[in-house]
């Protein structure tokens, strides 16, 4: 455990935390990336490739915002609903 950032360092590699950024920004409120999650994201790819980007999302809104995501396909194939309550409200600041 990295005492400044409270996060493994091992794990969390700047190249890791790049790859969380580049998720994070699929989903996040464009406005303002505390405010809640409401977003429709497109992935193609086979089914193996589709559940890594979307276990990564949710990383990344574990990692960023500090919620989980609910993540449920969407009416078009591909596509898929990630909602959460948000930075403001997961850390109540």
């Amino acid at each position: 455990m990295d005492n400044i950032t409270g996060y493994r360092s091992d794990y969390y590699t700047d190249a890791k935390v790049a790859s969380l950024h580049v998720a994070f920004d699929l989903v996040k409120n464009a406005e303002n990336w505390k405010l809640p999650i409401d977003a429709l994201v497109t992935l193609d790819g086979t089914s193996v490739e589709c559940r890594q980007r979307l276990a990564e999302i949710a990383e990344a809104v574990i990692f960023f915002a500090g919620c989980v995501a609910e993540i449920t396909p969407a009416r078009r194939k591909n596509q898929w609903h990630v909602r959460a309550v948000g930075y403001y409200e997961a850390v109540g600041s």
